[in-house]
């Protein structure tokens, strides 16, 4: 049988994987998000889940991981004018964000990828969608 291990701790990303009704593993992988340098955002949500998904991998007991077992990772961004706006620091900062956004649209851009830690295989796709904010 299919086992998943959720490379996040977000509470909505588990409440969707749930939804498929295999068994789920949830573990936080411990990345440097600020070494994706990639400037172009679909590029960078891949990359930043690709290694998400290979620091889990390189946690697993070999033994543990089989050929049913995947991982899924994911990350998201969004965009405006082909810039990205990461987290916010406090705030202000947030506060100047909404303010970027608003009357305009903008990209959020979700890459998620599934890694099979025994076959070494993988699987990346990138969803976009155009957000309005009012």
């Amino acid at each position: 049988m299919v086992h998943l291990i959720l490379a996040s701790q977000s509470p909505r990303r588990r409440q969707l994987i749930t939804l498929l009704n295999y068994p789920i593993t949830c573990t936080a992988a411990q990345v440097n998000e600020d070494s994706i340098t990639d400037p172009k955002p679909t590029l960078n949500v891949i990359e930043t889940a690709r290694i998400k998904a290979k620091a889990i991998s390189k946690q697993l007991d070999k033994n543990t991981a089989n050929r049913d077992t995947w991982i899924i990772s994911a990350d998201t961004t969004v965009a405006v004018d082909d810039m990205m706006l990461n987290k916010p620091a406090n705030a202000n900062e947030a506060k100047q964000m909404l303010q970027t956004l608003r009357g305009r649209n903008h990209d959020v851009h979700t890459g998620i990828v599934l890694l099979n830690p025994h076959s070494g295989q993988q699987v990346a796709d990138v969803h976009t969608a155009v957000v309005t904010m009012r």
